[in-house]
């Protein structure tokens, strides 16, 4: 079986891959210089930015991860939206319960049709002790295991997005952070990505984080939405997207 094989047989089974070395340290290095390290979660809101700041170009063209993508879709991708995600260490200004509530990107990121892949990318080594991603392995293919009572406990808020289709119709549809409250604990992996390796996940797979528990390092995190550049996207707000050439 070849890499590209492994690679899909992978993604197919547990519905993520880790794939590591996608960036090399100056990658990473050239992304910070130029991304502003203040721990602001409301730096994340503007999702495009790939558009108009080249260190943001880059980090989404980059050819390893296009390449996977490539292997995933079986054609180029369309950059959807992306993300900078940083958690400070325990204890730390803008340090606190800053985990991400368990959910499936594809409730709240609409394709038509629905495939979507999430790349994590890992500007720091991230593990559970910093917050690291966490994953339910097989939830993209069958629900996860939930409990009777909530057992995680997660800032509940709802969103409401605006959507069209192809034939123009617009509508608006709304989306609960905690729909996964009740997830079982024992079904939560929590994974160990080493700088500069990217989690490629299926938009259906359910993941999340916890907050960062170090009292000494980072949880420095881009993350990059994918669809196939044939695919349409529904969110009205999302409405410049990158074809990105394999």
């Amino acid at each position: 079986m070849g890499t590209a094989e492994i690679v899909r047989e992978e993604y197919d089974r547990h519905g993520f891959v880790v794939i590591p070395n996608c960036l090399t340290a100056d990658n990473i290095s050239e992304f910070l210089a130029a991304e502003p390290r203040n721990f602001d979660p409301g730096q994340s809101q503007r999702l495009q930015r790939f558009n108009t700041e080249p260190h943001w170009r880059r980090l989404v063209s980059n050819e390893i991860i296009i390449s996977v993508l490539q292997i995933l879709f079986g054609e180029s991708p369309q950059v959807v939206q992306s993300s900078y995600l940083p958690k400070a260490p325990a204890g730390a200004p803008g340090a606190g319960e800053n985990g991400v509530a368990f959910h499936r990107d594809l409730d709240h990121v609409r394709i038509d049709p629905p495939i979507l892949a999430g790349c994590w990318i890992a500007l720091t080594d991230a593990d559970a002790d910093n917050g690291g991603l966490c994953v339910v392995p097989g939830s993209h293919k069958r629900p996860p295991e939930m409990l009777a009572e909530p057992a995680l406990k997660f800032k509940s808020s709802i969103v409401t997005n605006r959507l069209r289709a192809r034939d123009g119709r617009e509508w608006t549809e709304q989306f609960r952070t905690d729909r996964y409250d009740r997830l079982a604990q024992d079904a939560i992996v929590p994974l160990e990505v080493p700088a500069g390796g990217a989690v490629f996940f299926d938009g259906k797979l359910v993941h999340g984080s916890f907050a960062n528990l170090s009292p000494d390092r980072a949880r420095l995190v881009a993350t990059a939405h994918f669809a196939p550049a044939s695919a349409w996207v529904m969110r009205a707000d999302l409405d410049q997207c990158l074809v990105v050439p394999a």
